[in-house]
């Protein structure tokens, strides 16, 4: 558990650093992308799986797409030319996999006592998991992807 730990903290800080220093936008997004992934991976080896699912979801899953997405739209020419220049392309995938492999060995393997992927039959029960303990966070989110798809139809808009 605790070299799952210090697995993710380190690629999250290198993630993070590379996504900052990085000149090409597609792979500053790609590796906050990654940060994002390893931040919620330590959530779930802390043993906060609603919000390391939340995390994943809302913020690797939407907000991250969606950033992506102005990016194509605003820089498409500029893409094309930057297809697979990169000199280390083997470095990179080896953090990936090691970071996929570290993630997925803690959930499968090493999670007993809770679990992930159990079915909740009634709503109301989903209601309680969901919004009691995380209506603050939940309503924030809400708020922030409602703006981010504003912003996009604006950024949208102005271009055409």
């Amino acid at each position: 558990m605790y070299l799952c730990f210090y697995t993710l903290s380190i690629l999250t800080i290198l993630f993070t650093i590379l996504s900052i220093i990085q000149t090409k936008i597609m792979y500053a997004l790609f590796y906050f992308f990654i940060s994002v992934l390893t931040t919620s991976g330590i959530f779930f080896v802390l043993g906060d799986y609603m919000i390391g699912s939340l995390q994943m979801i809302i913020y690797s899953g939407a907000i991250l797409i969606l950033f992506v997405f102005v990016v194509m739209l605003l820089n498409f020419n500029d893409m094309k030319n930057n297809c697979c220049s990169r000199k280390y392309n083997y470095f990179y995938f080896f953090l990936l996999i090691s970071f996929f492999y570290t993630f997925f060995y803690k959930i499968f393997f090493c999670i007993h006592r809770k679990y992930i992927f159990q079915v909740i039959n009634h709503l109301n029960v989903l209601g309680k998991i969901l919004f009691d303990p995380y209506i603050l966070l939940i309503e924030f989110t809400s708020i922030l992807l409602l703006s981010i798809v504003i912003i996009v139809f604006l950024i949208s808009k102005k271009n055409k």
